[in-house]
């Protein structure tokens, strides 16, 4: 069988589960049990490590997980406001996270890891901080806690212990060697900054360019919508080409987003939403 009829055999499982996911879970009265437990397990076991039915190593199915993966964290960086990170929730995430970190080395030494060397013990406890935050932005948005007090640190917690793991695996594990992989984050973050600079003076000066997103928001070229995949994607990219994790470009990309509509864009909002949790 060829790899397309491959593919499409596991999208179509995957479609499958991801429509009947959210049912199951309206079934249970009160709804205990988020849906993001159900597609967990249902791929746990339909692919390779469970009955196989589903090929998740195939190309286009991984191109497709990614691509929804940097949708959902584009979202989770939209859903952030620049100073709940800078200000003191943000430094104290950052500070939890960092005595998570090392309550996790001081676990490492009893666990039964066999000859496991240091990198992978180093390793091992940076994956015990993890908050999986790809999980938990679809529960809040179920439970209707976005924007609420709660919402809001968990957003700033998890998104906090989700990408500074990510930057600590990506130095430790990197085979170019630590200060080049420091080197080619700092690169990374220069970008993004040069980029949010460049299209807000854009913006601020009115160009035709911004006046033809704003004009077509509703037509059929969705120039909106548009703007923003080529945000998301020119950042996912960039990411990958400097051997950083796509997560770190979705987020920049939800942070630009956001500072670029500071004050929301409802209309805009609903379109993402259907994407970054439909799709």
């Amino acid at each position: 069988m060829d790899t397309l009829s491959l593919g499409l055999e596991s999208l179509l499982i995957i479609s499958v589960v991801a429509y009947l996911a959210p049912y199951i879970a309206s079934l249970i009265p009160g709804r205990p049990i988020p849906e993001a437990v159900f597609l967990v397990f249902a791929g746990a076991f339909l692919g390779s490590h469970g009955l196989n039915f589903i090929d998740a190593e195939l190309d286009s199915i991984q191109l497709m997980s990614q691509l929804g993966c940097a949708f959902l964290f584009l979202m989770a960086g939209y859903e952030i406001e620049v100073k709940k990170v800078t200000g003191p929730m943000g430094r104290h995430a950052s500070t939890t996270w960092l005595f998570s970190l090392l309550i996790a080395l001081a676990l490492v030494p009893f666990l039964p890891l066999g000859d496991t060397s240091d990198a992978g013990r180093w390793a091992f406890a940076l994956a015990m901080t993890t908050t999986a935050y790809g999980t938990l932005a679809p529960i809040l948005r179920d439970r209707g806690l976005e924007g609420t007090p709660v919402g809001d640190a968990v957003t700033v917690y998890g998104a906090t212990g989700e990408v500074l793991p990510v930057l600590a695996m990506g130095i430790l594990l990197s085979t170019r060697g630590t200060w080049i992989s420091i080197l080619s984050i700092a690169v990374y973050l220069l970008i993004c900054f040069a980029v949010l600079l460049r299209t807000k003076k854009t913006k601020e000066r009115g160009s035709s360019a911004f006046k033809y997103i704003g004009e077509n928001a509703e037509s059929g070229a969705q120039a909106p919508v548009r703007a923003v995949v080529v945000l998301l994607v020119f950042l996912v990219a960039t990411a990958y080409g400097m051997h950083l994790d796509i997560v770190v470009g979705a987020f920049a990309a939800g942070f630009i987003l956001r500072a670029l509509v500071p004050r929301g864009n409802k209309l805009l909002e609903g379109k993402l939403d259907a994407i970054a949790f439909g799709f």
